[in-house]
């Protein structure tokens, strides 16, 4: 089954929302581009609204910390992180095929 973006750009929503135990311990972006690909960005306290437009080098969040909802286990934590995924028509795409380094 295809993932279901929120029905506008997302700044914020909850990655989480299926999930009791972590429902409401994090943020994300969905960021929609005009060629038709959404970008989800998990992770991050926003820095910008809700059907802002966004260019390469906009600030979009900050990073935050996974220590809440994925304590230590077993000597060893999660690192924190920020997770991109890209989709187009449904379907899950390579991010390194849109995403471009400065």
């Amino acid at each position: 089954m295809p993932y279901r973006f929120p029905p506008t750009n997302g700044a914020p929503f909850d990655p989480y929302g299926n999930k009791p135990k972590l429902r409401g311990l994090y943020q994300a972006v969905t960021i929609r581009a005009d060629d038709g690909h959404r970008v989800r960005v998990m992770y991050v306290n926003p820095h910008v609204r809700s059907g802002a437009r966004v260019e390469m080098g906009t600030p979009i969040g900050t990073a935050q910390d996974l220590a809440k909802g994925y304590p230590p286990k077993n000597g060893g934590r999660m690192t924190n992180h920020v997770h991109v995924d890209v989709w187009k028509n449904g379907s899950f795409k390579d991010p390194s095929s849109i995403l471009r380094r400065r």
